[in-house]
């Protein structure tokens, strides 16, 4: 009897290790699933990390771009002043050769009269 009993374990044994040959068990099978989640979770971590990276570097483009656009506004305000500087002196320039030049016309004007008499 005691020969029945150990053959009877070793038969379970044999016909489960030939089963688990042609299907996965049940453990198997979990064990799969949950290796495919974990492969999925990390190429999700994955994908997260790569876009969290160019996110970041879009915030350093547009810190980079907004102050290259405060650089050229601040270029800009320079420029119009030096411009509005420009347009006095000259408008003052303008009105000094004017005057100068009627200044001569008088002068010229006295000469002539000074020569025909």
């Amino acid at each position: 009897m005691k020969r029945i009993w150990y053959s009877i374990p070793a038969v379970m044994l044999a016909c489960a290790s030939s089963s688990s040959n042609q299907q996965p068990s049940g453990t198997r099978r979990a064990q799969d699933g949950a290796q495919q989640q974990y492969q999925e979770a990390t190429d999700a971590q994955k994908r997260a990390t790569d876009e969290q990276k160019k996110a970041e570097q879009a915030q350093v483009d547009l810190t980079n771009a907004q102050k290259a656009l405060a650089d050229a506004q601040a270029n800009l305000e320079a420029q119009r002043a030096k411009a509005a500087r420009a347009q006095h002196d000259a408008g003052r320039a303008a009105r000094d050769a004017q005057e100068r030049a009627a200044q001569m016309q008088e002068q010229a004007t006295r000469l002539q009269e000074q020569e025909g008499h």
